[in-house]
C-alpha cells in the first residue's frame, strides 16, 4: 500500500526522487515518506570562442593602372557625389580566401574631411584567384577633389586575416 501511495505521489508531483522508503510490514505504525523536488543542474554559459586576428598579404590590390587603380568616374549633383571605381584583387595565399571585404575611404584632397568610408563584400577568392571589382560609393558630401585608399582587405570565417597596407592612395578632380 505504501508502495502505491508512493508511485501515486511521484507520478502527480513531476520530478522527484524518494527519500527513505520504508516496507513497515504488518504494524500500526503511520510510515514516514520524505518526498524532494530533483535538484537542477547550475546554467552554465560558454565563454566566447576568441578569435585572434592575424596580419597577411595574402589578398592585395594590384598593381594595375595607376597605383592599382584601374578605373575612376563619379557622378556629381547639387548636393552629393558619388564616385565609381574599379580594383583588380588578387589571392596570393595556399588557401581560400573566404569572405573577402574591402574598406575604401574617401577624403577630401583640399580640406581633409573623412567623405566616406565604405566596406565592401566580395566574397570568396579560391587561391591564385584574380577578381577585377567595380565599387561604387554611396551618396556624400561635395569635394573638388577627393583621395582614394583602400584602407583594409579583411577576410575569414570571423574576419581573422587582415591586410592594412593603405593601397591606392590616389587624388582625382571632381569637376562639373
Amino acid at each position: 500500500m505504501v508502495t502505491l501511495l508512493a508511485a501515486i505521489m511521484m507520478a502527480s508531483s513531476g520530478c522527484v526522487y524518494i527519500q527513505d522508503i520504508i516496507n513497515p510490514g504488518p504494524t500500526t505504525t503511520p510510515v514516514v515518506v520524505t518526498l524532494t523536488p530533483t535538484p537542477k543542474p547550475p546554467t552554465v554559459t560558454p565563454a566566447p570562442t576568441v578569435v585572434a586576428r592575424q596580419m597577411s598579404t595574402d589578398v592585395k590590390v594590384l598593381p594595375v593602372g595607376e597605383k592599382g587603380l584601374e578605373s575612376f568616374n563619379f557622378t556629381k549633383d547639387s548636393d552629393y557625389q558619388k564616385e565609381y571605381i574599379t580594383i583588380e584583387l588578387a589571392n596570393d595565399g595556399n588557401t581560400t580566401a573566404k569572405k573577402v571585404t574591402v574598406t575604401l575611404k574617401i577624403i577630401d584632397a583640399h580640406g581633409g574631411n573623412e567623405l566616406i568610408e565604405q566596406p565592401f563584400v566580395i566574397g570568396d577568392m579560391a587561391r591564385g584567384d584574380r577578381k577585377v571589382v567595380s565599387l561604387e560609393t554611396d551618396k556624400h558630401d561635395l569635394a573638388p577633389s577627393v583621395l582614394i585608399t583602400i584602407e583594409r582587405i579583411e577576410w575569414g570565417d570571423d574576419g581573422e586575416y587582415y591586410n592594412d597596407i593603405k593601397y591606392l592612395n590616389v587624388a582625382r578632380s571632381i569637376w562639373t
